[in-house]
């Protein structure tokens, strides 16, 4: 890590700050893999600019320098066993709250499973949890999150957005203070309460419920009701008078071209 500058957030939390990466998730991955048990402690990994950004099912990622990218790496326990779902979820409900904090209107603010944080129906936030192993067999989770909080990337979707149609946006590193400390909250309010807890914030919070939701699979194309998440943070859709879990594939509501 000697190319990178080390810092630490108001909470004390070590930041690994790159000028360039190739993707924020790899690098914190890399890192994941050097840590022994002494050192296992929370940590973000963050880039002025990413070349080889992703987001889920290895989509390519576009970014900019006054967006932020960055990836948090937990070190996990065996009793985080939805873990993808899981850290997506509070990374979620952190990221929303981190946009009321700076200024966006709670109104405009909606969340699409399984990992999309929108502004006005347009999409403004991706998530993408992975696991590694590192030394020891010990697990991790890298947590990436991209803001586009200046600029909406040239490639993005005709609907893309940012926080600067809206507000004045933050820096990226002040972005993280925020972020930071919000995920804590939720990751308290986790341990306090449990997943039942996180799946009824975020589904306050969700966009299109009990309307029309349309989710692509690999095989073939469902349109239904979208009622809710299970207990495991599966989609539900209802489909031809039955309700089928869901617990990966993509989802369009029903107004957008899917």
């Amino acid at each position: 890590m000697s190319d990178a500058e080390l810092r630490r957030t108001r909470a004390g939390r070590p930041v690994w700050h790159y000028r360039a990466v190739g993707s924020t998730n790899d690098t914190a991955a890399e890192l994941a893999r050097m840590q022994g048990e002494m050192d296992r402690s929370p940590c973000w990994v963050i880039a002025d600019h990413q070349t080889a950004g992703r987001g889920r099912r290895g989509r390519a990622w576009s970014d900019h320098a006054d967006n932020f990218s960055g990836t948090l790496l937990w070190p996990l326990a065996p009793e985080h066993g939805r873990t993808p779902a899981l850290f997506s979820f509070l990374a979620a409900l952190a990221i929303v709250d981190s946009f009321e904090a700076v200024g966006i209107p709670r109104t405009i603010i909606g969340l699409k499973w399984p990992n999309d944080v929108l502004l006005e129906g347009g999409k403004v936030c991706g998530i993408l949890v992975e696991t590694v192993a590192g030394l020891e067999g010990l697990m991790a989770a890298t947590i990436g999150i991209g803001v586009n909080l200046a600029q909406v990337p040239p490639h993005a979707p005709p609907e893309g957005r940012a926080l600067s149609q809206w507000i004045t946006p933050p820096p990226p590193t002040a972005f993280l203070e925020t972020l930071d400390a919000r995920f804590d909250e939720w990751w308290a309010i986790y341990g306090a309460h449990g997943f039942s807890r996180i799946r009824s914030a975020w589904l306050e919070r969700a966009t299109g419920l009990n309307q029309a939701l349309v989710v692509r699979l690999s095989d073939r194309t469902l349109e239904g009701i979208f009622r809710g998440l299970d207990k495991d943070g599966a989609l539900l859709l209802e489909h031809q008078g039955e309700v089928t879990r869901f617990l990966a594939g993509d989802v369009f509501l029903r107004r957008q071209t899917a």
